[in-house]
């Protein structure tokens, strides 16, 4: 920034004169005899500044924010139910990154654990392959597409586990987001789909092994095979313009809609304990199954 352009809105100086800047407030840098900014505590950020220990980016960051956020939002909705994602350092990938409430934070109830969860290697290269794939947590290699559906599964269950321990009650799972890229570098031209919907068809196995309820994005109405989503490069949308054939089918225009519209158990009276759709069996077969419980109305 050789031209020294300010990236805050306020001057520089107050009222009377006197540094406005809060970072030259609290010692983290100064101007040296040439009037040049010097950095004077470069580990300012990575310490308590009550305490001087070492930052904990959960307990002494994220946590406090979460507080203050849900607060503010209840404020005005109390008994809104609101979506929480996790924050991600990726100078960390082992961190946890549930928060853990109290009784007396207003996380302790009226949360939903909102993770996102993709298949990385597919999302990034734009490619899917059936035979390897990595661990999406140890980044450790997956042979077969059995394990891969396995391991992303076991991932999913995972975040159940996680949202237990938010609170005295824990939490719901909603996994926020989770799709495919349709711009595969095998399918430039749009013309074989199939990549696509098997990388559908994995990413949805993987939810059903969990046993995770899922939002899938997205839906885009001016998706286009040049432009894609108009964002970012993103080409996930289920729905494309240049798709539709008839436009009195509500679903011509959709996408790898043999692996994404699928059956699902709505409600259970009881306790899930598998759920499996093969949709490239001919009878397409799905098959649920569930530990009863008998104190449960089904009315």
């Amino acid at each position: 920034n050789p031209d020294g352009v300010s990236a805050w809105q306020v001057a520089t100086t107050d009222q009377s004169g006197a540094d406005a800047c809060i970072w030259r407030k609290n010692g983290v840098w100064d101007l040296n005899g040439d009037g040049q900014p010097v950095l004077k505590d470069p580990q300012y950020f990575a310490k308590n500044p009550k305490t001087g220990a070492e930052i904990d980016f959960m307990d002494d960051y994220a946590i406090p924010f979460y507080d203050k956020a849900l607060r503010a939002i209840r404020k005005h909705m109390p008994d809104a139910i609101i979506f929480l994602e996790p924050v991600i350092d990726m100078t960390d990938p082992g961190m946890s990154e549930q928060p853990v409430f109290t009784e007396e934070q207003a996380g302790s109830h009226g949360l939903v654990w909102a993770k996102h969860f993709y298949d990385g290697m597919t999302l990034l290269s734009a490619n899917f392959s059936r035979w390897v794939n990595a661990n999406p947590v140890t980044q450790t290699p997956l042979a077969g597409l059995g394990n891969i559906q396995r391991s992303f599964g076991k991932s999913l269950a995972n975040f159940k586990e996680e949202s237990s321990k938010m609170g005295p009650r824990g939490a719901p799972v909603l996994v926020g987001e989770c799709g495919i890229p349709f711009n595969m570098k095998s399918n430039r031209r749009f013309r074989d789909m199939s990549p696509c919907t098997a990388a559908m068809d994995t990413t949805l196995r993987a939810l059903e092994i969990g046993l995770v309820s899922a939002t899938i994005w997205t839906y885009c109405h001016i998706n286009t095979n040049l432009r894609g989503d108009d964002w970012n490069g993103e080409d996930l949308s289920l729905w494309s313009q240049d798709h539709v054939t008839d436009p009195n089918d509500l679903h011509s225009g959709g996408r790898s809609l043999a692996a994404a519209v699928r059956p699902y158990a709505l409600r259970t009276a009881g306790t899930p304990l598998s759920m499996e759709f093969l949709p490239y069996r001919k009878d397409r077969r799905f098959t649920f199954s569930f530990r009863s419980d008998m104190s449960l109305s089904t009315n």
